[in-house]
């Protein structure tokens, strides 16, 4: 699947390449979809390309009157795959049909999309360089040129890029009367700041990293300037859940994403999470206690009334608009291995508990 950061990192290298003539009308649309489709996490992926494949199939495989043509890769859940398989995209399909992507899914759900755009990849060093082209990371100054640009190639008037002493319009999507809906990423004051000086919707990843994020979202909010299209500030908070039936459960569901969390976070190599039989026979490394620790912390583990008042409670803490609910896949050998039940049971359990937000559960969101 390709997720915002890469739809990010390939628009990005747009700002230096060279002029791009304007696609044929009759010409395919080119999208590119990174998804696991084997290993555990393989329910997931599967679900998600059956998803857009019915989307196609509904509309006759066309888009605003253009075939497409949908590119797979399967990365397996490992990183080195997934560094792979993003590199063959890349390399084989122009940047700007991956930018074109954001912007043809909001021409079909317009005010339905949302744009995060954030400076870190979130991946391995290896990854990351790939994404930006072999390149170093950009300074300050470069990170808010490329946002910009970014910003305005899923505006309808696009950008502008002189070459040659001509000057070439590019767009996301050919006369586009509106765009997906921008939100600025981060787990720091600096990417706090720059959401409230630019009037953008602030979205703290707090699966990611839950320290300062109380502080971080009070400097958003205290900073805020607001515009015609953002008039007042708006924050979005992202958790990790683990639900089960009981609290013993989902302390047993969890085994699986800790370990796999720990070895991500450490550095190590990153295999397919394992089963929730195979993390109970793996004794955790004592270099994973503080990282599990900190999880722990802002995890959110139990039965489906604690894991109910957990969100609620972190909701009011952090003073958020809404939230983006995480729900581990922890899989048994005996479930099937193109469902992930433990997500459907999460995602139904909070939306009884909440029935005013049901729609939004069901979608993944708080």
């Amino acid at each position: 699947m390709l997720n915002r950061r890469q739809v990010l990192g390939s628009a990005i290298a747009l700002a230096g390449a060279t002029a791009i003539p304007a696609l044929a009308q009759e010409k395919p649309i080119r999208i590119g979809f990174l998804s696991c489709k084997s290993g555990a996490l393989a329910a997931g992926g599967r679900q998600m390309e059956d998803g857009f494949q019915l989307f196609l199939n509904e509309r006759s495989g066309k888009i605003a009157g253009r075939p497409v043509e949908l590119i797979v890769a399967d990365t397996g859940g490992q990183p080195a795959l997934a560094k792979t398989r993003a590199q063959e995209l890349v390399q084989r399909n122009p940047p700007f049909l991956v930018a074109e992507q954001m912007g043809l899914l909001n021409a079909c759900f317009p005010g339905r999309v949302d744009l995060g755009i954030g400076r870190s990849t979130g991946a391995d060093w290896a990854t990351s360089s790939l994404l930006r082209g072999g390149t170093p990371m950009k300074n300050e100054e470069g990170y808010i040129s490329d946002l910009s640009n970014l910003l305005a190639l899923n505006q309808p008037h696009g950008v502008d890029v002189d070459q040659g002493g001509q000057s070439y319009s590019f767009k996301a999507v050919p006369n586009a009367s509106s765009a997906p809906s921008p939100w600025i990423l981060g787990t720091s004051s600096y990417s706090a700041q720059l959401a409230a000086e630019l009037s953008l919707p602030y979205a703290f990843g707090y699966h990611i990293r839950a320290e300062g994020a109380k502080e971080a979202i009070q400097l958003y909010k205290d900073r805020f300037v607001p515009s015609a299209a953002q008039p007042e500030p708006s924050v979005l908070v992202s958790a990790i859940v683990v639900m089960g039936k009981t609290d013993e459960e989902a302390e047993r569901l969890a085994r699986s994403q800790l370990y796999f969390m720990s070895a991500f976070r450490s550095g190590e190599p990153v295999q397919p999470q394992m089963l929730v039989e195979q993390s109970e026979q793996v004794e955790f490394p004592e270099r994973y206690d503080d990282l599990v620790a900190n999880f722990r912390r802002s995890w959110i583990i139990g039965s489906p009334d604690r894991v109910a008042d957990g969100v609620e409670a972190l909701a009011a803490e952090l003073g958020v608009d809404e939230m983006m609910i995480n729900p581990v896949v922890a899989a048994d050998a005996s479930q099937a291995s193109n469902r992930a039940p433990n997500r459907e049971f999460t995602l139904s359990a909070l939306a009884e508990r909440f029935p005013q937000k049901a729609q939004s559960f069901l979608a993944g969101n708080v």
